[in-house]
């Protein structure tokens, strides 16, 4: 698109996983790269070697260029060393680390590219013609972007072209292809342990701790890596960080989900979690983008509940349209037509969705409630009632709350087109299995609710 749009611009091509500590160096050599890709060379930076390192792909460079300074020609590209000549290299002062950075004149890179392998260019070419937008996402046609074969910018161009070009420069660069690495960069306790998030470390030394959610406590070891994420646990000596390698390749043939799915994933329109998933029901915590939306939908084989945990969203069934606030939620049928989830320009909303079985459902709080859900054979009403709760309410005061909470509501034929209210009194773990309270709201029942619609497209979930 770029080589389209402006041949002559300049892009600037960076691992994710690379550290630079000095910026200024680097925005330096940046500079000497550009003047000499606005002269026509295809630049790639080399890491001054500053140790026999064999876990690095080597460049020597050659003649300086004319009219550049600091940037000289390619003489050779060099695979990962043995020791010996590792120490070689750097004894000789004109090697450098290939660092996998480049800047290129777009024009002039794809024409590269074309000359070297013509069957790339031709298959990007009909991935992006195929290309669909998705809101501020562009998707490449999957099937002709998978059937080009994987080939890495050094291969397929630099080790060919007559117009390769080094710049070096001692950055305090580091590429972080290892826990191991992580450790070595990280700011170190007084006794070499790098913890990063909730981490107690007793008579504990030279290790990695990493904690994204639970709390991890050590106790007398050493050299180690230890990071827990939501899904998994690792530990390993910090010496066996490359091979892990062996336990992704044991995951990937066991078809374990957690290589390569995360619990938090993105979408156009936000992010959603899965924060509990059990025989026949799921929730969901959801995050819509300020002024995004979810896609309409239709589930002929499930329902589920919406609870708006912060912010506001607006909810749309079939022709009917719902404002949640923080703390209210609405029951979503099966079957229900067109449902969809927008929320204002100004504000994000978060929200926890439980998605039970289509006859019962059993789901746990934050409060250790169970709840059991059924529905009337008579009327098809959803009920709900608390396996947990203590003596339930005297019968009297029961059957006059029942009396005044259904009293200002209409029915109306069919259930699709009802807006469901789940009253304050209903116990935390109802309202979308999130475990959320309100004040006055803590008496729970044993009894099943009653059965409540109204036909007014607003309401408040807290008017009782």
């Amino acid at each position: 698109m770029l080589a389209a749009s402006d041949p002559g611009a300049l892009f600037l091509v960076m691992p994710s996983d690379h550290v630079i500590a000095d910026a200024a160096a680097f925005h330096a050599a940046v500079e000497v790269a550009a003047s000499a890709a606005r002269a026509g060379a295809l630049v790639t930076f080399g890491i001054a070697a500053d140790r026999p390192e064999t876990g690095y792909g080597y460049i020597r460079r050659g003649a300086a260029l004319r009219g550049q300074e600091g940037c000289y020609a390619v003489a050779a590209f060099i695979e990962k060393p043995d020791r010996a000549r590792a120490e070689a290299y750097v004894a000789a002062g004109d090697y450098a680390w290939n660092s996998g950075i480049f800047l290129f004149p777009a024009g002039l890179y794809v024409d590269e590219l074309a000359r070297q392998h013509p069957e790339l260019v031709a298959g990007c070419r009909a991935a992006l013609d195929k290309a669909q937008r998705d809101l501020t996402f562009l998707r490449l046609d999957k099937p002709s972007f998978a059937a080009l074969r994987g080939e890495s910018i050094d291969y397929a161009v630099m080790e060919h072209t007559k117009r390769a070009a080094v710049v070096p420069v001692a950055m305090g660069w580091n590429d972080i292809g290892s826990w191991d690495a992580l450790w070595s960069i990280g700011d170190k306790d007084g006794a070499g342990n790098v913890m990063l998030g909730d981490v107690i470390a007793e008579d504990s030394k030279n290790s990695y701790f990493r904690s994204e959610e639970r709390l991890i406590a050590a106790l007398g070891v050493e050299d180690l890596i230890v990071v827990a994420t939501g899904d998994v646990v690792l530990v390993a000596r910090r010496d066996r960080a490359q091979d892990i390698k062996s336990l992704v390749a044991r995951l990937e043939r066991a078809g374990r989900s957690e290589l390569g799915t995360h619990l938090t994933v993105h979408r156009p329109w936000g992010t959603y979690r899965s924060i509990h998933e059990g025989e026949r029901v799921q929730v969901k915590h959801i995050m819509v983008k300020p002024g995004a939306q979810l896609s309409l939908q239709m589930h002929h084989h499930r329902a589920e509940h919406w609870v708006v945990v912060s912010g506001t969203a607006k909810v749309v069934r079939g022709e009917d349209e719902i404002m949640l606030y923080e703390d209210q939620s609405t029951y979503i049928f099966r079957s229900a037509p067109s449902t969809g989830w927008r929320t204002p320009a100004r504000s994000p909303s978060t929200s926890s969705r439980c998605s039970p079985a289509p006859i019962s459902a059993r789901t746990t709080s934050s409060a250790s409630r169970t709840l059991t859900g059924g529905a009337d054979r008579r009327t098809g009403a959803r009920r709900w009632s608390s396996s947990s709760s203590p003596a339930s309410m005297p019968a009297r005061g029961r059957k006059k709350r029942s009396r005044r909470r259904c009293a200002s509501r209409s029915r109306q034929r069919g259930p699709s087109r009802a807006v469901w209210r789940l009253p304050p009194i209903v116990p935390p773990a109802i309202r979308g299995c999130s475990g959320s309270t309100r004040a006055g709201s803590t008496r729970r029942r044993s009894r099943p609710m009653p059965y409540c619609r109204t036909p007014n497209a607003s309401w408040n979930a807290h008017n009782s």
